[in-house]
């Protein structure tokens, strides 16, 4: 399987689509090598060249840590090369939709309005996998989606809303209130879209605290 570059394809759901003017889009694929891919993930992140992402050094990558279960398969709590590609090759064999993702972000106990949600994907995955974000309201909720020319496009040219497969790094800011660093520019709150993860968008809470 080395070397095969994985063609995502992209199917929206129903769900996503009221509105569109179509039931369903086939969208274009997402390519991800997963040769590359795994390796690169391995040259940024085991620092200790053991072969295995673990411990602390998973801090670095928490969308991997945050569901480090879908991973690592052999239970000794550390990733290799092979389980990163493993991974990526699962979404390739699973038809990935344009899927939701939804944030209510609450500081101090309380519901932040106003902050921007960024979802940074991974470098390793490539230029073809886009951030996506969205800005919280009067609750603190957040609907992610990429930037409207990432997006593909109903029927009568409507960019569908949503987020790609992918792993993230997010990133919470504010024009006003200060946001401790661990929540944004070296964030420590990471997150995947896939296949088997939060299929029906449940609104994922993420508490922050002021210090």
């Amino acid at each position: 399987m080395q070397g095969k570059c994985i063609r995502l394809a992209w199917v929206v759901p129903v769900a996503l689509c009221t509105g569109c003017g179509t039931s369903a889009s086939r969208v274009a694929p997402v390519e991800i090598d997963a040769s590359s891919a795994s390796s690169q993930a391995m040259e940024l992140y085991d620092k200790d060249g053991d072969g295995a992402i673990a411990g602390a050094e998973l801090d670095a990558v928490p969308g991997i840590k945050r569901h480090l279960q879908n991973y690592d398969r052999d239970g000794d709590d550390r990733v290799t090369r092979n389980e990163i590609a493993d991974r990526l090759h699962s979404w390739g064999d699973n038809q990935l939709a344009l899927m939701g993702r939804t944030y209510v972000i609450m500081l101090d106990g309380q519901p932040l309005s106003g902050a921007t949600v960024t979802m940074v994907p991974e470098p390793y995955l490539g230029e073809n996998v886009k951030p996506a974000s969205g800005v919280t309201g009067p609750t603190g909720l957040a609907r992610m989606s990429h930037a409207e020319e990432d997006l593909p496009k109903s029927a009568n040219g409507r960019a569908i809303p949503g987020v790609f497969g992918g792993t993230y790094k997010v990133q919470v800011t504010h024009p006003t209130k200060q946001i401790p660093a661990k929540y944004g520019a070296a964030t420590e709150l990471g997150d995947e879209v896939a296949f088997d993860i939060n299929t029906t968008d449940v609104a994922v809470t993420l508490p922050l605290t002021s210090k």
